[in-house]
């Protein structure tokens, strides 16, 4: 099964989520009022939902295999991770997603 690592933040709590959604905006334009995660161990409220972010862990992995160091700041990290063909990016974060 193809899915996404997401952070979610709901009030009081933070969910590393899964969801088969490609991408932050594809996850937040779901329109059911309640979001299941991938094996359907976890949900949360849209309503309840105060921000959705790609976790940076899969990433942070593939950054340092290929340059061979860590990356210096999430900036960095990110501007790296979106200079990536979308395909590529799919690629990685499956390949570390556990």
């Amino acid at each position: 099964m193809e899915y996404t690592v997401f952070n979610v933040r709901i009030p009081g709590k933070e969910l590393v989520f899964r969801h088969t959604a490609a991408s932050v905006s594809e996850f937040i334009s779901i329109r059911d009022d309640l979001i299941i995660d991938a094996f359907g161990v976890q949900a949360v409220r849209k309503a309840d939902i105060i921000s959705v972010e790609l976790n940076p862990v899969p990433y942070r992995f593939a950054y340092f295999e290929i340059h061979n160091e860590w990356p210096g700041n999430e900036q960095k990290l990110w501007k790296w991770v979106y200079s990536l063909p979308e395909d590529e990016r799919k690629a990685v974060a499956e390949r570390y997603q556990d």
